[in-house]
């Protein structure tokens, strides 16, 4: 979804300045999940970020990640999930994320959560290569009234 020469040029070491950045924003909220091994995953969650006019009062979800080996877990839902019950309990009007167009499994997973498209679409050359799109997906809490699944 993204070129190899772009992904292989994303190191630790390069990127340490920005996650530091990241992590430390106004109002980010960081989960991490461990297993035995280490790092299983971790979700990022912030006010919505001024990118394609997000709706007003939102909160964003701008990382989640997971070691390969737990995707199918259920870990992914369960940070998702607590995600959305944080930004819930702190009076957001919703939660929103971003995801490569693509991504059809990232996308298959979100719209289980209730989550849908919006029809904001963003594209970044700079930093996603050209012809690389995030669509946005959300969901309002006024219409969060069901519990979703994994």
């Amino acid at each position: 979804m993204i070129d190899d020469e772009r992904l292989d040029s994303l190191t630790v070491a390069n990127r340490m300045t920005v996650w530091r950045e990241w992590w430390r924003g106004e109002g980010v909220h960081l989960r991490v999940a461990e297993a035995e091994h280490g790092l299983a995953g971790f979700l990022r969650r912030c006010p919505a970020r001024p990118i394609d006019d997000p709706p007003s009062g939102y909160a964003e979800v701008t990382h989640l990640y997971l070691d390969p080996a737990q995707i199918g877990t259920g870990l992914g839902a369960a940070l998702l999930a607590e995600a959305r019950r944080d930004a819930k309990a702190e009076w957001y009007a919703g939660l929103l994320l971003r995801t490569l167009e693509a991504n059809a499994r990232a996308r298959r997973f979100y719209e289980r959560f209730g989550l849908q498209t919006d029809g904001g679409r963003h594209e970044e050359p700079a930093w996603l290569g050209e012809g690389v799109f995030e669509v946005r997906y959300r969901i309002p809490f006024d219409a969060d009234t069901t519990s979703h699944a994994s």
